[in-house]
């Protein structure tokens, strides 16, 4: 048995195609991804290399002629060349571990009542209505906590560590959301009546209306007000009490043991990153944008759209820029 399995390769199908190894030809989307990988299900035989649809021995194949998809090997090859420099590889991050699947499970447990039980939809409306800033701190304290498990996922390849401290940052996410509610709020009233201070007449009107350029306008003011005053002084004190809870080890006791040294802090912030990444480069290109979207929402998802980009921010900041940012 053990020649003819593995010695006569009895158990395989035989090799009839005279195709040469150089020659190109098609592959089943399966087999293609096995020859890809370089990994093999089974003894890497001459009958498992060989092409599902291999081009005739004599002449040149047509193309109208291919049945099924051909992928050029050669065109992965420089793709995977082209995102080799990001600053996590894309392909890393798909490479989806146990942990992984038991996680997207449970997000869809926890969001899904939300989408088919049209009474649970109901008390969440209900509930956020009458309970703007309660909701406000649950919302960041899920939500924006876990963009940064997620982060820790794509930086280390995993959701927990000792010493992350979950649920620390879930109650800092839980205060700051609150802030960030009061934010929107300020923003969203005081910039419209700003603009039509400078002569805009209908800015305050225009938000309450349908879509139009003159309402984006408004928004994109607004979400540039408040990205400019109140982002870099949020973003900072959100650095502070990151580099509290990693110094205290992650505890909730260890977060309440001693008080924030804020001189200390400030001295130790990595100011070139904070300035030439977060503030420089986020700030501009993502949240000025986002919070367009935000601000152009109606107002009682503004709050929980915001939520949803602290999973994003999670993401942004598990981006290491390179050292030649200032």
């Amino acid at each position: 048995m053990h020649d003819v399995a593995i010695l006569q390769r009895e158990l395989l199908p035989h090799i009839f195609t005279l195709t040469p190894r150089q020659t190109q030809s098609g592959y089943f989307l399966w087999h293609w991804l096995f020859a890809v990988a370089g990994n093999l299900p089974v003894r890497k035989y001459g009958a498992l290399c060989c092409p599902d649809f291999p081009h005739p021995a004599h002449g040149k194949a047509r193309q109208n002629e291919t049945i099924v998809v051909i992928v050029n090997l050669e065109l992965w090859a420089k793709i995977r060349k082209f995102f080799i420099p990001l600053p996590f590889d894309l392909f890393k991050i798909f490479n989806m571990k146990k942990s992984d699947c038991i996680f997207i499970l449970c997000l869809i447990l926890f969001f899904l009542p939300f989408f088919l039980i049209g009474e649970v939809y109901e008390w969440y409306k209900t509930f956020n209505g009458a309970h703007g800033m309660l909701m406000s701190a649950l919302k960041f304290g899920i939500l924006s906590t876990l963009g940064e498990v997620i982060g820790l996922r794509i930086r280390k390849g995993v959701y927990h560590e000792k010493g992350f401290g979950v649920l620390p940052r879930a109650m800092v996410w839980a205060v700051l959301g609150m802030g960030i509610n009061m934010a929107i709020i300020i923003f969203s009233k005081g910039t419209p009546m700003f603009l039509q201070y400078l002569g805009m007449e209908n800015a305050v009107a225009v938000m309450t209306e349908a879509l139009s350029w003159e309402k984006v306008l408004v928004a994109f003011s607004i979400s540039v007000a408040m990205n400019t005053i109140f982002a870099p002084v949020f973003m900072t004190l959100h650095k502070i009490t990151d580099m509290h809870i990693l110094q205290t080890g992650g505890t909730v006791r260890g977060f309440f043991s001693r008080c924030i040294n804020m001189e200390e802090s400030f001295q130790n912030i990595d100011w070139q990153r904070q300035w030439g990444f977060i503030f420089k480069k986020t700030i501009p290109l993502f949240w000025f944008p986002a919070h367009t979207i935000t601000f152009i929402l109606p107002e009682e998802w503004r709050v929980l759209f915001a939520a949803l980009l602290g999973v994003v921010l999670g993401v942004l900041l598990s981006i290491k820029p390179s050292t030649s940012e200032k």
